[in-house]
Formats: C-alpha cells, sequence, structure tokens
C-alpha cells in the first residue's frame, strides 16, 4: 500500500511539473507574439509613410508603370499591418488585455463602413453583395472600431473562401436589446463538426502548407472576442437568406449588445478574464 501511495505522489508531482512547463512555454509564447509584432511594426511604420508620399507624388511624379508598382507595393504593405494588428489583438486575447474604447455610435454606418472597405476586393473576384438593412441610424453605445475590425474579419473570410461570381449576404436585424449583422456566402462552407473549432486562434480548416487560402487563422477569433467583449457572440451555421436569395456556404452572425457592458468576463477563456 505505502508503495502505491509513494507511486502516485511520484506521478502527480510528475504531472504538475510538465503542467508547469507547460504554463511557461506558453508564457514565452505569447511574449514572443508581443514582442515580434512590435519588433515588425516599427520598421514598418516609415515605410508607409514613405509610401504614401510617393503615392502622392510628394517626392515627384510618378509615370503610369512606377504608379502601377507603387499601388502593388502599397496593397502587400496593407496585407502586412493587417497581419500584424492581429497579432497585436491576438496577444491582447491570450493575456486578458483587450481593451475597448466605448462612446456613442451607429451601429448601422458602422456596418455600411465595414463593407464598404471590402467593396473593391469584391469586385475584383466579381462577387455580388446583398444587402437587407433596417432603416437607421441604429444607436448603439461601444467600441465601434473594434466592431468594425471584426466585421472586416468576417468579410475577409467571406471574400476568401466564396469562388469567382459568387455571391456575399450581409443582414442587419435589430433585437430586444441587441443588434445582430449576419455575413453569408455562397462558399464551401464550414463543416459542422469544426464550427466551433474555427474561432480557435491560428485554427484553420485547411492548415496545410499547399492550402489555397492566405491568412494565419486568427481573424474569427478576434471576431469572437469582440463581440463578446460587447457584450454579444459570434455563431456559425449552414446556409443564411438574404434579401430572399439562399446562401449555401457559411453564414456568421454577430451579436452585440445595443448598449455594450463597461466590464466583461470573457467565459471562453480559462478561468474567465476581464475585458475592459
Amino acid at each position: 500500500m505505502t508503495r502505491i501511495v509513494a507511486h502516485l505522489e511520484q506521478k502527480v508531482a510528475e504531472l504538475s511539473a510538465a503542467n508547469d512547463r507547460l504554463r511557461e512555454v506558453e508564457r514565452l509564447r505569447t511574449e514572443f507574439y508581443r514582442n515580434i509584432s512590435h519588433e515588425l511594426a516599427t520598421p514598418l511604420t516609415p515605410i508607409v509613410g514613405y509610401l504614401r508620399m510617393l503615392l502622392d507624388e510628394e517626392l515627384g511624379s510618378l509615370n503610369k508603370p512606377q504608379t502601377k508598382a507603387m499601388r502593388a507595393m502599397d496593397d502587400c504593405v496593407r496585407r502586412l499591418r493587417s497581419t500584424l494588428d492581429n497579432l497585436v489583438d491576438v496577444t491582447g486575447l491570450e493575456t486578458g488585455r483587450m481593451r475597448f474604447i466605448h462612446r456613442e455610435y451607429d451601429f448601422l454606418d458602422t456596418i455600411r463602413r465595414a463593407v464598404a472597405a471590402y467593396a473593391d476586393a469584391f469586385a475584383e473576384r466579381q462577387l455580388t453583395v446583398l444587402e437587407e438593412t433596417p432603416r437607421g441610424p441604429l444607436p448603439a453605445y461601444g467600441d465601434s472600431d473594434r466592431l468594425a475590425r471584426a466585421v472586416g474579419q468576417i468579410l475577409d473570410n467571406a471574400g476568401k473562401f466564396t469562388p469567382e461570381g459568387g455571391t456575399v449576404g450581409i443582414c442587419v436585424r435589430v433585437l430586444e436589446s441587441h443588434y445582430e449583422v449576419l455575413v453569408a456566402d455562397s462558399g464551401p462552407g464550414v463543416p459542422p463538426e469544426r464550427a466551433d473549432r474555427v474561432f480557435d486562434p491560428f485554427y484553420q480548416v485547411d492548415g496545410s502548407t499547399t492550402r489555397v487560402h492566405g491568412g494565419v487563422g486568427v481573424g474569427l477569433a478576434i471576431a469572437r472576442r469582440v463581440a463578446r467583449g460587447l457584450g454579444g457572440d459570434v455563431r456559425v451555421t449552414a446556409g443564411a437568406t438574404v434579401e430572399g436569395s439562399y446562401l449555401t456556404g457559411a453564414a456568421f452572425w454577430i451579436t452585440v449588445a445595443q448598449r455594450a457592458p463597461t466590464v466583461v468576463v470573457d467565459a471562453a477563456s480559462e478561468g474567465g478574464r476581464v475585458i475592459q
């Protein structure tokens, strides 16, 4: 009996040590994301500035080939900047330090601006955009900038996975104490068994190096945490109807409180974290 107890105590000690090592690795990983994001963002700032000056011809006129080259560079820099911003947000998620700046805003106007930001990307892929919205304004209190970024993550996802010539639908609804925006598409959708995992940071349905679509797999995780920080949530279903058309792909539903809480516990995080 004594030997059994000693053996169990040894195993408990080993498991405890392994758990401590895992926590340290997790801490170092989070610290690495924070540091690498800062180190990459610092030299990127002057690149963005000088590139904008060149495009605005403040440093001299450009011919057509030069302008085309500069615009291609600007597009790449914007995508890189977006990736860095996502890494910063993921660090905030994992450390419980994602901050929200609440103020009065118009929910409908915020959604429209988010959709307008993807108009060129959708047009380039010849996607038909359906919009179903109520009459505005829709007054709300919360962080409109973070909401716009969260909706942008969903729109970016729809644009990537909808085949050329397909359809993306956006629908805004007014609920009792919340607002809801639906982003649906005619793409392949999300397999039911992976519907929850797509909101995990860095998870991708196709995570292979030969995958067709780019990205690092953090956009949907950011969208969900932002929605929860604004008193709502994000869920995904198979298919939805927008403007009388049934779209058979993924349908992401984002809800936020009309009056966002100033403090919210992120129940998805281990032990819960306070996001302010």
